[in-house]
């Protein structure tokens, strides 16, 4: 259980840092005069920072275990968070977004620490659980990031170009904590550490060639990534674009933006566990077979209902659809 909260809570500071940007958007943009163009490169940006890092993470983790791998992320790109505070021009915002990204990859940590931990009978559950916690980072980024700055505002008396800078020492120095204690309190896994294990011999090394090959000559990695980019694609863009689009669109505030826009990502909190519930109880009587099918069902499902919900005139035509 200890490995389970690291697990959740670091994956979690890296949604908070992020989609920060995402939610102070509205701000961001006037004091650096972003364009339409501008938002959408940082926004890819982000995105391509998470692809190149979690296909590191994968490597690092099978090497030095998730600990580390979570710790390096986390403690690595620390710096970008601080950083986009002193950002003055659109490149400057680009490059340290694409860097905050790279902290996605600690889903992949998350994943692999609670399968790691956990029985086959729940760990469906447990990996859900802590995709969940960490993924509702996102919604909760949206949620808080303006009170915050409303909070500086009110407390420091600073104008609102310059309190949004400050507001990125909140997860910055997240970063910082969960580095050094994940470090300091967590194990790799039942046995023990990575580098305990291959030392004493209780663990075989690898070469990260025979790693990479075992990987991508398996057809299942390539179902597998087409399947998981339909949706999580889909949940990066509503969380980079939902503040800024209830903030223009409907002329509301900040913090109401925000709330409103944080809905979809805190729906993870449940989402994902009742998934994971899902997904043990079909394994439990139809075993992999069974799991395949709910995540089939699942996935074809909730494009149906976004497309209905497009047909209906409930979703904007600005916004993505799950096909």
């Amino acid at each position: 259980m200890v490995a389970f909260h690291f697990a959740w809570s670091s994956f979690f500071c890296a949604w908070i840092s992020t989609f920060s940007p995402a939610a102070l958007l509205p701000l961001i943009r006037e004091s650096l005069n972003l364009t339409t163009f501008d938002i959408g490169n940082a926004g890819i940006a982000a995105v391509c920072g998470a692809i190149a890092g979690r296909i590191a993470m994968g490597t690092a983790i099978d090497r030095y275990g998730p600990r580390c791998g979570i710790c390096c992320c986390l403690g690595l790109t620390s710096p970008a968070v601080f950083l986009i505070a002193l950002a003055q021009t659109p490149a400057q915002f680009l490059i340290a977004r694409l860097f905050i990204g790279f902290t996605l990859s600690n889903f992949v940590a998350c994943q692999f620490w609670c399968s790691s931990m956990f029985n086959v009978k729940v760990v469906g559950f447990a990996n859900a659980c802590g995709a969940g916690l960490g993924n509702s980072g996102g919604g909760w980024a949206l949620l808080l990031m303006p009170l915050v700055c409303n909070a500086i505002v009110s407390s420091m008396g600073l104008p609102v170009f310059v309190a949004w800078r400050w507001c990125f020492m909140v997860p910055g120095c997240l970063q910082v904590f969960m580095t050094i204690t994940t470090m300091l309190f967590a194990t790799d896994c039942p046995d023990g550490n990575y580098a305990d294990l291959k030392a004493s011999g209780a663990m075989k090394r690898q070469s990260n060639m025979a790693m990479w090959r075992a990987a991508v000559t398996n057809y299942r990695t390539w179902v597998m990534m087409a399947t998981y980019g339909y949706s999580f694609g889909v949940e990066l863009t509503m969380n980079n674009l939902l503040s800024q689009y209830m903030f223009d669109q409907f002329s509301l505030g900040l913090q109401t933006a925000g709330l409103l826009a944080s809905v979809f990502g805190l729906t993870n909190i449940l989402s994902r566990p009742s998934g994971g519930l899902l997904s043990d109880y079909v394994a439990s009587r139809w075993g992999m077979r069974g799991r395949l099918w709910a995540l089939w069902i699942t996935q074809t499902l909730a494009g149906l209902l976004e497309k209905q919900a497009k047909l209906l005139g409930l979703v904007s035509s600005s916004l993505p659809v799950n096909h």
